[in-house]
């Protein structure tokens, strides 16, 4: 019983980190301390289903966006001469996605440990002068963009807290409802009593704060409540320092800091500071709150009069539906990477290696034809490993879909009715965490800046 449980635990766990393929944990080790959990935000592509959230979500792909597929494969040869040609990038683009990730993992984890001037508003990138003009006052404006920054920046790291704070004091169901229909059996339970659940990542934190003294590495409730509590205290004094001093600073400039001026400004802070810090602080309040519902009804499954071999049946059958769903996120994903030209170091690097004289061929015509023969093997190479690749995750779905169907029918007569009520609330629960993950990792994809970057 408890195996299965931390198998489906370290499953979900995969998938609570949107850079988990970016190969930022590779030095995991040396950032202990760090819960990395983590993925621009536009409404307008957001393809949640707001006014239906209990409807499943179809996110198989037409017969347009197949062939759209297709033509990505062929464009392959575009692409890498891009690369090798040295393609242009945006003025803030890093040289390697690890780096800022690892970058934004500290600015993340601690908003609080510096108060240096973030990249992007530097004078030596001259971004934020070609945002805004030339003026006079270019450098009190830096500093009022730089306090804006930081405000932004400890908001959504108080969300983050006070999300955890919920989750630990039973609140989260108050708060905020799941993003489906609870079953009826879930709601006698929750009437019953509120169910409080610190994360064990969030004791993981605590254990590896040297500022903190755990017996016996037992961290108890107290010591989890009093530490967030804290946390949000440090931040709100903060937000109110810097809240108080962005007010000063805008009241100095007088009548030529207008209203379009502050817009403007708040606007650039959000597009080239904020946007990839807010998905990473949003996968972190997913895995929160889904972890919260996924241990709720467990607890709940428990509740209704399970037998031990009842409790290894949901185990399964659990584990079956959350692989099930994983191949199929990862298929559609690789689809989407393709679809985006987010490509593998691996597809972007990959040689075959040149015939040693190819180069010495003194016929400058048959020299070329060479060449450009060789250069359309390659192309064709990649785009048959990519196919692979995909056809590779079909079909690990096919089989993971056949167990999981082979696995529900035989648990016909097995469960209660309440029992299935609690099922069905896992099963949505786990569709609903992989489904939010998905569109932050989408949503990545279509904003973040042309970089290469190891996805696949």
């Amino acid at each position: 019983m408890s195996n299965s449980n931390q198998n489906i635990a370290d499953d979900l766990d995969n998938f609570d980190d949107i850079f988990h393929d970016y190969g930022d944990d590779a030095d995991e080790k040396d950032d202990a301390e760090i819960d990395f959990l983590a993925y621009l935000t536009d409404p307008s592509k957001n393809t949640d289903n707001v006014d239906n959230p209990t409807e499943e979500i179809d996110i198989r792909f037409d017969t347009s966006t197949e062939q759209h597929l297709s033509q990505r494969l062929s464009q392959m040869a575009a692409s890498t001469s891009e690369q090798d040609t040295g393609r242009k990038r945006p003025a803030l683009t890093p040289t390697s996605p690890v780096s800022l990730m690892k970058k934004l993992k500290s600015d993340i984890t601690d908003p609080l440990s510096s108060e240096e001037m973030p990249d992007y508003l530097l004078n030596d990138s001259r971004t934020f002068e070609q945002y805004m003009g030339e003026s006079p006052s270019i450098e009190d404006l830096r500093q009022i963009a730089y306090f804006e920054h930081r405000s932004a920046l400890i908001e959504l790291h108080l969300l983050f807290w006070t999300t955890h704070l919920n989750s630990g004091t039973g609140q989260l169901l108050i708060t905020e409802s799941a993003a489906w229909q609870i079953s009826k059996s879930s709601t006698r339970r929750i009437e019953r009593a509120r169910f409080h659940y610190w994360s064990d990542k969030l004791k993981a934190i605590i254990l590896a704060d040297d500022q903190v003294k755990v017996p016996n590495n037992h961290v108890t409730y107290d010591m989890c409540f009093n530490y967030v509590t804290e946390k949000i205290r440090q931040l709100r004094v903060q937000l109110t320092k810097y809240r108080t001093e962005l007010k000063q600073r805008k009241e100095q400039l007088n009548t030529y800091f207008t209203a379009a001026i502050d817009e403007k400004i708040k606007s650039f802070v959000e597009e080239y500071g904020m946007t990839l810090r807010r998905i990473l602080i949003e996968s972190k309040i997913v895995v929160i709150k889904c972890d919260y519902y996924d241990r709720l009804f467990k607890s709940n499954f428990e509740y209704e009069g399970a037998y031990a071999h009842q409790l290894k049946l949901f185990e399964k059958i659990c584990q079956s539906k959350l692989n099930k769903e994983t191949a199929r996120m990862e298929v559609d994903l690789l689809k989407q990477r393709i679809v985006h030209q987010h490509y593998s170091d691996l597809f972007l690097t990959f040689r075959i290696p040149e015939p040693p004289a190819l180069l010495t061929v003194q016929d400058r015509d048959v020299r070329l034809r060479l060449q450009y023969r060789y250069n359309e093997l390659l192309q064709r190479t990649k785009s048959d490993m990519l196919t692979i690749y995909i056809r590779t995750a079909e079909a690990k779905l096919e089989e993971y879909t056949t167990i999981y169907n082979e696995e529900c029918a035989q648990l016909r007569g097995e469960f209660s009715a309440t029992q299935n009520e609690v099922k069905e609330d896992r099963f949505r629960n786990i569709d609903e965490r992989l489904k939010k993950l998905y569109d932050l990792k989408i949503r990545f994809f279509v904003e973040a800046p042309t970089a290469k970057i190891n996805l696949i």
